[in-house]
Formats: C-alpha cells, structure tokens, sequence
C-alpha cells in the first residue's frame, strides 16, 4: 500500500465497527475477510467501539495486519501506511516546520484527512494562501499586521480545485505585537469548531514573523499557550520558522515547546520528536 495513499471510509450507524474496520482493512490489503487475522487478536472490537461512540474521543488509531487504521469522531475510517508522514505523527499536536516556504510540506501537514473532513485555520503575517486539493468543510483565516480585512478577503482564501458553499471566516488582529488579542481570535476560531465532526488543523506562518515584533520571552510564552491550546482542542498545528531570521533563538529552544518537527531531505518528509 503506497505511503501517499490512505483509504477513506464513512461509517455506517447500524453495522458494527469492527466488522467495517475488518472490510475496509480487507479492501486495502486485497484479501477476503477471512484470510486476515481476527481483529480481536488486536482489539476488543467491544471496548473500541464505546470508546469511538463517545463525543469526547475525537480519534482513536490501532495497527491490524500491517496497516494503520484511525477512527475519527466515530463518523469516519482512514487506512494508511504505518510508514506515511501521518501515521509517525499519530498523537502530536504541535508540529515545527523549519522552513518558511509554503512548499509541498505545507499542504502535506494541512491534510491528515481529505480536505472535506477538515477544519483549516491558517494565521499569516503574510500572504495567507494555501493550496489545498480540495474545499475544507470549514475556512478559518487569521491575518496579523500589514493587511486590510478587504485585502484579506480579496487575497487570503486557500486555492482550491472545486467550490463549495460557505465563505471563509476572516479575523484581522492589525498590531503584530498584540497577542493576547491573537491569541484571543485564534481562541474562538478552535472553540466555533470544536462541536462539528471535522479535525482541526492549523498552519502558523510564522514564528519568524512573529518574533520580529515581539522579544524571545514574550514570543515563548505566546507560542507555549497557544501550543496548549492546539492540544486541548485535539487540532494538528505547523509552525513555520526560519531560525537564521530569529536573533537570538535557536531550534532547540522552539523545538522543547513543541511535539515534533518535521523536515524534508532526499528521502521524503521526515519526523524527529522534540
């Protein structure tokens, strides 16, 4: 099963979720349903499937005959290769990307999930676009200092290949150096999400920009908080940086705030724990 080709499924209500799991483990690895190992030899198909149906278990992932297999919010199935980019940040929230080029890394971290099952924030000091192939169910665009809400409205809506009905909600914060209030809009964007069935994902770009207008200690404490947050919301944040710009600072400081960063050499994208 290549790496960069997960398999989605939408859940049924009346089946049970061990018995679709199994189908669509089936389906991946081309083999009869009774030719794979008993789930239960990997789970109790039972316990996980309270476990999913609760509201407060956002996902919940396992490895069964060599593939990984992700439940979200007990509505919909994702199999992937235990080796691909998303399966090695199962469990992290916070994420540093040490680059600030809007690359091919960027829409990678973006979209653990089709687009269509996902919440995608993006906060830019810059240029907020994003290439995304595919609508998000929902668009969140936070612009910190140097842009209008009308040059925001006319420039920062993410590219997308299709159409869809909702128009991204658009937060201007004009002072670069006010992160409480930052911290604030970005508060009630995750909180405005956090009762759809959606994963959150949120690219920050970036800490380069940011501690140009702020020092070291106040800039850490912003982003730690905010780490917090991206947490406690069960969101996937990537914070771009470019060290060389940050007088001062260096990734081993940012990376002791985050949960992994995530950098790309001739093999691909590659994932060190903080």
């Amino acid at each position: 099963m290549p790496a960069d080709t997960p398999f989605y499924v939408l859940l049924e209500d009346g089946p049970p979720l061990g018995g679709q799991i199994v189908q669509a483990v089936s389906t991946v690895v081309d083999e009869g349903r009774e030719e794979l190992a008993p789930l239960q030899e990997t789970v109790d198909p039972e316990v996980l499937e309270t476990i999913v149906r609760e509201r407060s278990t956002r996902f919940v992932s396992i490895v069964y005959e060599g593939v990984q297999v992700t439940v979200l919010n007990g509505t919909r199935l994702v199999v992937r290769d235990p080796d691909s980019i998303h399966a090695a940040l199962t469990g992290v929230s916070n994420v540093l990307v040490p680059t600030t080029e809007r690359s091919e890394v960027c829409t990678e971290l973006l979209t653990p999930y089709p687009p269509a099952w996902e919440n995608v924030l993006v906060i830019s000091f810059d240029d907020p676009s994003v290439h995304l192939e595919g609508r998000p169910a929902e668009t969140g665009i936070v612009t910190v200092g140097g842009f209008t809400r009308s040059a925001s409205t006319s420039a920062s809506e993410p590219v997308r290949t299709d159409t869809g009905p909702d128009p991204p909600s658009i937060a201007a914060v004009e002072d670069p150096t006010d992160l409480a209030t930052l911290e604030s809009v970005i508060t009630d964007q995750l909180s405005a999400w956090a009762t759809n069935d959606n994963r959150t994902v949120v690219c920050f770009h970036s800490l380069s920009e940011l501690l140009g207008h702020v020092d070291w200690t106040t800039g850490r404490r912003f982003l730690e908080a905010l780490a917090r947050k991206i947490s406690a919301a069960d969101a996937i944040a990537h914070y771009h940086v470019d060290v060389g710009a940050c007088p001062g600072v260096d990734l081993d400081a940012l990376e002791s705030i985050v949960d992994a960063t995530v950098e790309r050499d001739e093999t691909g994208l590659r994932v060190r724990d903080s």
